[in-house]
């Protein structure tokens, strides 16, 4: 019996453009309509393809679903080592608003509420968010002990619940980022002892940023208090759980 030829596939090809463009139309719809309204047929229409087109990459909604919960997990960048704690800081805290614009984080409340039925939804968020998130945070405290500047008290893991908390906050109560938001960082490393802000004698009004604007978000007064606890001149130091001195 001569042996079977390989099987030939049925249809065209997919066009491997069309998938980026598929899934930021999933995230849009998610962000409008939530996800028990979201349908295969609307994602199609907003992308402009068919639902032929999504059923081959896609076999389902959830199937989908998933898909575009994964894009946001791969869109952080790589911890950047500033030189110094608070460029640390600034840098994650750029590179968090970048990723979690308030549309994006209004998105993730939509998955997160959806993940407390879905078992495989809820790690992709786990290991696609929360757990880069606090491998960034535990870096940046290591190298600010390794530096022997003060890192702040708490740890790396409540470092992350307050910061992903945080743009989660920020999603329900402020408007979509100007569109240069996604601009590089600037360089903000330099020397560990740059002063802080201080106040003003008499006044109750709390330091903000160290580039001398207002704290804009929940993120922003985050990152303001972490960068004030492990500033020079604050109390004395209590060791970081997790973290050893010197590491």
């Amino acid at each position: 019996m001569p042996p079977e030829s390989p099987r030939r596939s049925v249809g065209r090809p997919a066009d491997e453009r069309l998938g980026p463009v598929i899934l930021a139309a999933t995230l849009d719809l998610l962000d409008e309509l939530g996800y028990a309204r979201l349908t295969t047929a609307e994602v199609a229409r907003r992308a402009g393809v068919s639902t032929a087109t999504i059923y081959r990459r896609w076999d389902s909604k959830r199937v989908l679903v998933l898909a575009a919960a994964q894009q946001l997990a791969d869109a952080a960048d790589d911890p950047v080592d500033t030189g110094s704690l608070v460029g640390d800081l600034e840098r994650l805290r750029r590179d968090k608003q970048r990723i979690f614009t308030p549309r994006i984080a209004r998105t993730l409340l939509v998955l997160m509420g959806e993940a407390l039925h879905d078992a495989e939804l809820a790690e992709v968020i786990r290991a696609g968010v929360h757990e880069p998130t606090e491998q960034h945070v535990r870096e940046v405290l290591e190298r600010a002990v390794a530096r022997g500047e003060r890192p702040p008290r708490s740890d790396a893991a409540t470092v992350t619940r307050l910061v992903l908390g945080a743009v989660l906050a920020d999603a329900t109560t402020a408007r979509d980022a100007p569109a240069n938001a996604s601009d590089e960082a600037p360089n903000v490393s330099g020397p560990t002892n740059a002063p802080r802000p201080t106040k003003a004698p008499g006044s109750t009004n709390t330091p903000g940023p160290t580039n001398g604007t207002r704290s804009a978000t929940a993120l922003d007064a985050l990152f303001d208090l972490i960068a004030d606890e492990a500033a020079p001149g604050a109390d004395a130091a209590t060791p970081v759980p997790g973290v050893a001195p010197g590491a």
